[in-house]
């Protein structure tokens, strides 16, 4: 507890000052952090209540540096327990309590907006928390009011009033200047043509266009009132409203592109990566062109987050066959996608799968790591001199994976080093790979496993 305070009162009074500092940042983002996780499950309200203090602190004064920390925080801790039927109705009121005074930030929730649900490799954290504060205002049938709905409530205004704030002030101050929305949209080329989202697409895009019609109104007013803020004359003005429309168009076009992901990522998973099912709706969702090619295809599958990863590898390692001509030079330029230049073999190949699940038939295994024997060859400056060589220690490798954290194989009978290096002997045209080189392999295998995904990553 004592511990938790003066983190606390050190980020308070050092504020945003604290980013200045690089290994200050550096602790922070490490065992700050796995502090303050680990000290979240605390069942001690005083604990838990310090702990999501100092979280609050923290990204106060450090949020430009704990993107990835504060997501985490928010899905794993905050919403975790505020959703939660099996926490205390204490913690759950902490969690709320700690999200309302995220809420009344000045900016704060801006920043969630366009940093988290306007990133499509980002969870929406600003929607999750609406909706989380929205399940928690209103009490069950029967159920009596409680200091948890008054405190959701509160959450709920906080942001309306800061939304409310925010317009009142730029109607005002865009008026007194005479520069007004449309004349600022006018600016920004966002006209009422340029804010219908898609329209072309081929799909139902009425949620889309009102969600984008708004969003570029918002930004429009945001741009009015940094330029009648900046005041000079209406050249300046208008120069003011010029910079700010590039950032503008890239956030209205991100969350368009988000929320067209999901859409995909659903029809993905629904008909289970079926080429000829998916790639016409991205198409018609203007996510890849009219005619895409192989390198189109793979950079899709690298940046659409919410496809389940057993489909994905079922897709890239299609036998090669005529009919599968196409997904055999996807699976090629998929992994084209990675640079292994400064990674060791087994530290690749951990990297390579984690974004797909490897399909359980050896000929699918087969041709998964082929093509990633031949990319890791080619970026490579690794001890290893031939393309078959890395083929086939990488294949080693997923057996010693499997060998060594499959718990129905007793301890007795698992792959020991000795086994290891006899395996991946003469592997190099008849001559052997460096012991010490495949040592360190078969000790970081032994020690991490090399973790298949499961199901779709979250977004």
């Amino acid at each position: 507890m004592r511990g938790l305070r003066l983190v606390s009162m050190v980020l308070e009074c050092s504020g945003q000052s604290m980013g200045h500092f690089p290994e200050l940042v550096t602790v922070c983002q490490a065992e700050v952090c796995r502090m303050l996780v680990q000290n979240s499950r605390a069942e001690e309200v005083g604990i838990l209540s310090s702990t999501l203090r100092v979280v609050f602190n923290l990204f106060v004064s450090l949020k430009a540096h704990l993107k990835v920390p504060l997501e985490v925080f928010f899905t794993s801790v905050h919403l975790m327990l505020a959703n939660s039927r099996t926490a205390s109705s204490e913690q759950r009121e902490l969690a709320i309590e700690s999200l309302l005074e995220f809420a009344r930030e000045p900016g704060m929730m801006l920043d969630m907006y366009v940093n988290y649900d306007c990133d499509v490799a980002c969870t929406n954290l600003f929607e999750a928390m609406c909706a989380c504060l929205g399940r928690n205002a209103v009490p069950r049938p029967s159920a009596r009011l409680t200091n948890l709905h008054v405190l959701s409530v509160e959450g709920i205004l906080s942001i309306t009033e800061g939304l409310e704030r925010r317009c009142r002030a730029d109607v005002v101050s865009g008026a007194a200047n005479g520069v007004t929305s449309a004349s600022a949209g006018s600016l920004l080329g966002v006209d009422e043509q340029g804010r219908r989202a898609g329209g072309s697409s081929g799909v139902d895009d009425t949620a889309e266009a009102e969600a984008a019609a708004a969003a570029a109104a918002a930004a429009v007013d945001i741009a009015t009132s940094a330029a009648t803020r900046a005041g000079g004359s209406t050249a300046d003005q208008k120069a003011v409203l010029a910079r700010l429309s590039a950032r503008l168009e890239d956030i209205r076009r991100s969350k368009q592109v988000k929320r067209r992901m999901a859409q995909l990522a659903v029809r993905f998973n629904e008909t289970e990566g079926k080429h000829r099912k998916w790639v016409p709706f991205a198409c018609d969702l203007g996510l890849l062109p009219a005619d895409p090619t192989p390198e189109d295809v793979a950079q899709l599958l690298m940046q659409c987050h919410g496809m389940d990863k057993k489909w994905v590898g079922e897709y890239l390692a299609r036998p090669n066959q005529a009919k599968y001509e196409f997904e055999g030079r996807v699976r090629d330029s998929f992994a084209g996608l990675f640079d292994f230049a400064a990674l060791r073999i087994d530290e690749a190949l951990r990297h390579y799968l984690s974004t797909f699940r490897l399909p359980g038939e050896a000929q699918s295994i087969d041709r998964m790591v082929e093509a990633f024997a031949k990319r890791f060859f080619a970026t490579t400056k690794d001890p290893i001199k031939k393309q078959d060589t890395a083929f086939i220690l990488a294949f080693s490798i997923v057996m010693l994976n499997t060998d060594a954290h499959n718990g129905s194989i007793p301890p007795e009978k698992k792959m020991s080093l000795k086994g290891f290096l006899r395996n991946n002997s003469g592997i190099e045209d008849g001559q052997d790979v460096p012991a010490e080189y495949l040592t360190a392999i078969y000790e970081s295998i032994r020690g991490r496993e090399i973790a298949l995904p499961q199901g779709p990553s979250a977004t």
